[in-house]
């Protein structure tokens, strides 16, 4: 259970941070401390399972056509946004991968000729629906990009009291001490669905 709050964590805290974070040999930085360069190392697994092909787990892309769609400024008619968004759950709500891809070519068709910039933007789905390859139980949890956009909102405001920092390195520090507690807080809970299907998480650390 452990290991698999561990993963729940990385996953949230890992695409945030795998710029600034990223090491390379074992020599450590000269702008790194022992502990900071331990710590860096436990996201490389993390890192290497990003960068293989099609692992777009938070299909971070059509959540944003969701916001795009109900965006005031857009120019999907009032009139359309309620039958637009209930028809858009079809879309990542489906029970399988084969009907998922045919909920959003239907969709698409309907609601194209109308509003074509907006349909475009869910037209090329190479990466975009790789989160029905996870387990089943976490589809809820990892369709959106909710569980990032919670950690962003704690740096935010966690961030916000220091008000300034000297240089990059500060913040840096900074940021590191503050994941360490939110690694902390949530080693003790496990994300909806996650407990039910740790073996096979575990396996795509392997």
């Amino acid at each position: 259970m452990k290991q698999v709050s561990k993963i729940i964590i990385l996953l949230l805290a890992g695409i945030l941070i795998m710029i600034g974070l990223s090491a390379c040999g074992e020599k450590i930085p000269e702008n790194r401390t022992k502990e900071q360069y331990e710590l860096e190392k436990e996201f490389q697994p993390l890192f290497d399972f990003l960068a293989e092909e099609k692992k777009d787990l938070s299909n971070v892309k059509i959540y944003y056509s969701s916001i795009y769609i109900t965006d005031r400024k857009t120019k999907v008619k009032r009139v359309d946004r309620a039958i637009i968004l209930e028809q858009f759950k079809t879309i990542y709500r489906a029970e399988n991968l084969e009907m998922v891809v045919q909920a959003l070519e239907d969709f698409v068709a309907e609601w194209k000729p109308k509003y074509r910039k907006v349909m475009e933007s869910l037209e090329n789905t190479d990466n975009l629906l790789t989160f029905y390859q996870s387990p089943y139980q976490i589809w809820h949890g990892i369709y959106s990009t909710n569980l990032i956009e919670s950690l962003n909102k704690e740096i935010k405001r966690q961030t916000k009291k220091k008000v300034l920092f000297p240089n990059e390195e500060a913040l840096e520090r900074y940021l590191v001490t503050l994941l360490e507690d939110y690694n902390f807080r949530h080693s003790q809970r496990t994300h909806k669905g996650f407990g039910q299907c740790s073996d096979t998480l575990e396996s795509l650390f392997d």
